[in-house]
């Protein structure tokens, strides 16, 4: 399974906050066996495990439950690159967030971004039971760089309707609530921050629509190349599902492919569609049973089996566990 990363910007950033508190970087860097060398490239990216590790070793270190709400506010939207100008250059906030969820990977491959039809941002990582007090700070992190990025496209402080974190709430509540105005509903079964309808409709300023457009064309070109071939098909299978089955023939289509050129590429990566199908379809089910309390037959429904010991047998192949292990080895423990 490919392994996931984020720009490694974001260790860059955060390691200029940790002197004000008494910390050296080296040392930090050190304890978390993370090598600084090369975080000052833009394009260098590191995986999203030793991130969680080094927030892991400096939350615990500096002892603070801010922590994650501080390293934040440092950023500015050009930080994030090609994301951010997306995100600068898109007419309403709506708009910037679904370029958010479009374009995420450009930044990091996890955590994962959902916008939701009531005007919610959902937030669901893939990693982190190892370092569960990395997973807390990070998870803030990203509440935190939501809303701090849609102040700083509107140009005000903007106050979220709701803001929902599944973790429990810390001893000292009070730097969250005053950060994002409102109450932050700790313990939650999700990590969202949810909008007003208004609000989602305010025109972003100083956006400028061709360059918005021309800016998008190069996100979607440079996340295709990211992604090879083998992603797209991946990423297609994961859409599809939830309409039925998708075959090579219809994934082949949407590609713009004929069936056998893709049966063609798929061998020159040394795979076939039977193998990145099946590889689609396992992310889905363990992404699934870690990061949603769903029950197992409609998971099953999701992923396109007809019948649920049909998804059991499936999944004891792919993994060797029931979904029901599965889940229980996954839960993320809280710190």
């Amino acid at each position: 399974m490919m392994k996931l990363t984020t720009n490694a910007q974001v260790i860059q950033k955060f390691l200029t906050l940790t002197p004000r508190f008494g910390h050296a970087p080296e040392s930090l860097c050190a304890e978390a066996g993370l090598s600084r060398e090369g975080l000052d490239d833009p394009e260098a990216r590191v995986p999203v495990d030793d991130l969680l590790h080094l927030w892991e070793v400096s939350a615990k270190r500096v002892n603070r439950y801010d922590l994650g709400l501080l390293a934040t506010e440092l950023f500015t939207l050009p930080d994030y690159g090609l994301l951010g100008f997306v995100c600068m250059n898109s007419s309403t906030l709506a708009d910037a967030f679904v370029a958010v969820v479009r374009y995420s990977k450009l930044w990091t491959d996890d955590p994962r971004w959902h916008m939701l039809a009531n005007g919610a941002m959902r937030l669901e990582y893939r990693t982190g039971a190892r370092y569960p007090l990395g997973l807390r700070c990070a998870t803030e992190a990203a509440l935190v760089e939501l809303v701090h990025g849609a102040r700083l496209l509107l140009g005000e402080r903007l106050i979220p309707e709701a803001v929902l974190v599944r973790h429990r709430a810390p001893p000292d509540r009070s730097p969250h609530d005053a950060f994002f105005g409102v109450v932050v509903r700790f313990g939650s079964k999700t990590n969202e921050v949810r909008f007003e309808r208004e609000t989602l409709n305010r025109q972003v300023a100083g956006s400028s629509a061709p360059l918005g457009e021309f800016l998008r064309g190069l996100a979607n070109r440079t996340l295709d190349e990211r992604a090879g071939l083998i992603g797209k098909v991946q990423e297609l299978i994961a859409k599809d599902l939830v309409r039925g089955l998708p075959t090579e023939t219809s994934i082949a289509k949407s590609l713009g492919l004929s069936t056998r050129s893709l049966r063609r590429r798929l061998q020159e990566s040394s795979t076939s569609f039977r193998e990145v199908f099946a590889q689609a379809r396992t992310q889905l089910a363990q992404d699934y049973l870690r990061n949603s309390t769903l029950p197992h037959a409609e998971i099953a429904f999701l992923l396109g089996f007809q019948e649920l010991s049909a998804f059991y047998r499936a999944f004891r192949h792919w993994t060797g566990l029931t979904p029901g292990d599965f889940r229980r080895e996954h839960v993320e423990p809280e710190p």
